[in-house]
């Protein structure tokens, strides 16, 4: 095969591809308009911070910007307090939903199945929903839960902060596991099974079968 077949089959390739499978324009189709819309945004804005004046005024290119956010001690403090909550959040978001993920495909719990088809529940709530939630059980001054505390232990002040950097972390944690519970059992339900049942065969317990086989698997 020569260089122009080669090429021609290259050209030719997106058209054979949706011949042979008609599905393929619709996932294309669909791949384009998400594409639009998350990166026509993110492009406006890495243009705009380029500009001296708000997109639509007439300004010119500078890296003002740039030099005054980066020259701002309080950035940097910034980006270690974004990097602490999201790797805590994903800890223990990945930490909750892999232990209940093993305990609803790989054990016999009670009610394990209603478990799995209400895990996705609350990936259907609008993110402001939980934020007010969340706000209304644990604010430090109108929280249902700290009030109820206080009122209990007599304390002067709230006992739970939900706006700390350990509470934001929990909160997060917690509405980020079901969807990493999804992606877990998913795998878990792909794994042969074989290793883990040639395991307890062996005498290990369930426990040990899922740190040294389950979960380094996955």
């Amino acid at each position: 095969m020569n260089h122009t077949a080669v090429l021609a089959r290259i050209r030719d390739w997106p058209l054979r591809t949706i011949r042979q499978d008609p599905q393929m324009l619709i996932i294309i189709a669909v791949g384009v308009v998400i594409a639009f819309l998350s990166l026509s945004p993110t492009l406006m804005l890495f243009y705009g911070s380029f500009l001296s004046k708000p997109l639509g005024l007439p300004g010119n290119f500078t890296l003002e910007h740039y030099i005054t956010a980066y020259a701002d001690p309080l950035t940097y403090r910034l980006l270690v307090n974004s990097f602490i909550f999201a790797a805590g959040a994903s800890v223990l978001a990945t930490f909750l939903a892999a232990a209940l993920a093993w305990i609803t495909v790989r054990t016999n719990a009670p009610f394990r199945k209603l478990f799995e088809l209400t895990a996705i529940v609350p990936n259907i709530f609008p993110p402001v929903m939980l934020a007010v939630s969340w706000t209304i059980l644990l604010s430090p001054r109108v929280g249902l839960l700290n009030l109820l505390l206080m009122d209990l232990f007599g304390l002067e002040s709230a006992p739970l902060n939900i706006y700390s950097m350990p509470g934001m972390i929990f909160v997060e944690g917690l509405i980020t596991a079901p969807l990493a519970f999804l992606i877990i059992s998913a795998g878990l339900y792909s794994m042969d099974p074989s290793l883990e049942e040639s395991a307890r065969v062996a005498g290990s317990g369930n426990l040990q079968i899922a740190w040294r086989i389950t979960f380094p698997i996955i």
